[in-house]
């Protein structure tokens, strides 16, 4: 599921990104690095799929890292779950992986989003799994990136975005129109 921000929404979340990259840096919070780009582009992906869940859900959200854990998860869904958003650069979706950095994911459910080849103001939605699911599914895989071995789990054994709960958008052509 694609959502597209408009041109004012995208400066929106440009600048909660990098109001975000700088609180990151001050307090020495590290990346989950896999996708090539700097913090700064890694934190505005972040506050692009997550403002793009929480329009297709209904659920309260807000860029700064205020969430009653800590920064764990970054909201609560409607219907009381906590969710964990991942984003990245557009990969095909045969290589693609929700990995998580830490040994299991914290929140109830983690939700996976990309960016979209040739629109930056666009991203795509790729599925979601509870963190049970994630438990049964994952696969150790090292990335390369000095990380070590990682669990991940294929994008293909995510559950497709519109059964998480009943989308507050529709998946046909959505544009979203972010006012704050």
């Amino acid at each position: 599921m694609v959502v597209t921000f408009t041109d004012a929404e995208m400066a929106a979340i440009k600048e909660a990104g990098r109001q975000r990259n700088q609180i990151t840096t001050d307090l020495g919070v590290q990346n989950q690095r896999i996708d090539e780009g700097t913090d700064e582009e890694l934190n505005i992906m972040g506050v692009k799929v997550e403002k793009a869940v929480a329009m297709l859900t209904g659920s309260p959200w807000s860029a700064v890292l205020d969430t009653p854990d800590g920064g764990v998860y970054d909201m609560i869904l409607p219907d009381g779950r906590t969710c964990q958003v991942k984003g990245r650069k557009h990969v095909p979706p045969e290589i693609g992986w929700l990995f998580m950095k830490r040994l299991w994911p914290e929140a109830d459910i983690v939700v996976l989003g990309q960016a979209v080849p040739e629109d930056v103001n666009s991203v795509e939605i790729l599925g979601w799994v509870t963190r049970e699911q994630f438990r049964e599914r994952y696969h150790m895989f090292d990335f390369g990136r000095g990380m070590g071995p990682q669990p991940a789990v294929f994008d293909h054994e995510l559950n497709p975005i519109e059964t998480l709960c009943e989308l507050k958008v529709k998946p046909l052509g959505i544009t979203a129109f972010w006012t704050g």
